[in-house]
């Protein structure tokens, strides 16, 4: 049954699936590759999220009340999902060790994150700005545990990046199509189909910043906990070291750089 999955999501499963088999064939544990032959499904998306520029989060961080500007820095230096950066605890935050240790809501996976020069700062002002919550984001996290779901949050994230002139805001439920956002740019295309932002484009801003700085892509996926990431584990140890020393390249996005320079694409 597929059809609560994305087919890039199906995809990554289904080749990770095949080279365990054809790792236990080359060790004679089995006699065939029973996935081999499994056809991938089709992707039939039309659209594609983009990397966010300087410029944009910048722009973000700007009209942002002090919890979303707080949840688009961890999204941005974390790189995890909209859901998991609202239900983050304090007992979650090692800040001796300098980590933030999750398990990922959609996968499951448990994740330790080294925690960027720029969030360290952020989080020990916020520490002091909270002391006795529980929660990071409470009323972010209050929306998801009460909704279940992230569906409210999307939509007050969407409200900002009008805000801030990156999208046209939202009419009758619907997003206007254009190929130009609120503040009359060209939003970038990717491969031929139109590209988007969301929540999600901080992960795929994560991963370019890193990649623009040198870091490997089996260290920038780990990072942020991407499909092929569990993969690469499969012939790549990768240390926290290497993680932490990766965290240290990510620009401060709350000092006043000028530029526009985009972050690179993900892929």
């Amino acid at each position: 049954m597929t059809k609560d999955l994305a087919p890039a999501t199906v995809n990554h499963n289904l080749k990770f699936v095949r080279m365990l088999f054809a790792a236990a064939k080359r060790e004679g544990m089995v006699a065939d590759n029973p996935a081999e032959d499994v056809p991938t499904l089709k992707r039939t998306a039309r659209t594609t999220r983009r990397p966010f520029t300087m410029v944009e989060l910048r722009g973000l961080l700007q009209v942002a009340d002090a919890e979303w500007r707080s949840m688009i820095l961890f999204g941005l230096y974390t790189g995890q999902r909209l859901g998991d950066i609202a239900r983050l605890s304090w007992d979650q935050i090692d800040l001796e060790a300098g980590e933030i240790r999750l398990q990922t809501s959609k996968t499951g996976r448990h994740q330790k994150i080294p925690i960027p020069p720029p969030l360290l700062k952020h989080i020990e002002i916020l520490k002091d700005e909270k002391p006795g919550e529980y929660f990071l984001h409470p009323k972010a996290e209050d929306i998801v545990s009460t909704q279940g779901k992230t569906g409210s949050l999307s939509v007050q994230f969407h409200k900002l990046m009008a805000d801030a002139g990156i999208v046209t805001a939202k009419k009758h439920r619907k997003i206007e199509k254009s190929e130009e956002n609120a503040a009359g740019r060209k939003v970038p295309k990717a491969r031929g189909v139109e590209a988007k932002v969301s929540f999600h484009s901080l992960r795929h801003t994560t991963t370019s910043l890193l990649k623009n700085a040198g870091v490997s892509p089996a260290i920038a996926e780990e990072f942020v906990g991407h499909d092929s990431a569990e993969m690469n584990r499969v012939y790549t140890h990768i240390e926290l070291e290497a993680m932490k020393k990766a965290a240290k390249l990510l620009p401060d996005v709350t000092e006043g750089q000028s530029g526009d320079a985009p972050a690179l694409p993900s892929s």
